[in-house]
């Protein structure tokens, strides 16, 4: 009896028991390990697809960027252009005034002649 006892305390502390723990501790450090691995390649997709966002918002950016800039130029030369024509019709309504001003004083000066 105390041989049969002697065996299976040995076999608890030395043997199969000490075994399983062991074999417990390896299955949950490879799950931790699994986890943590998983973890990383999401975390790697994640970036590559925010590193790809960044430059496909940076493109887009610059794109409108240089559409604002063209508009303005744009919207510039134009009412520079408008700015041109009114000068020129205000000019041409004053060279008709001048000319309606001169009739008058040759007149004048004709009917007093």
């Amino acid at each position: 009896r105390a041989d049969t006892h002697r065996a299976t305390a040995l076999l608890r502390t030395r043997g199969i028991m000490p075994w399983r723990r062991f074999v417990a501790t390896m299955k949950g450090w490879r799950e931790k390990a699994e986890e943590l691995h998983a973890a990383c390649l999401v975390r790697g997709a994640f970036a590559q697809w925010r590193r790809r966002t960044e430059v496909a918002v940076g493109e887009r950016e610059a794109m409108a960027e240089g559409f604002h800039q063209r508009t303005v130029l744009a919207r510039a030369v134009q009412g520079w252009r408008q700015y041109v024509s009114y000068c020129r019709s205000l000019e041409e309504l004053a060279d008709q005034e001048r000319g309606v001003l001169l009739q008058r004083r040759v007149f004048r000066a004709w009917q007093r002649v």
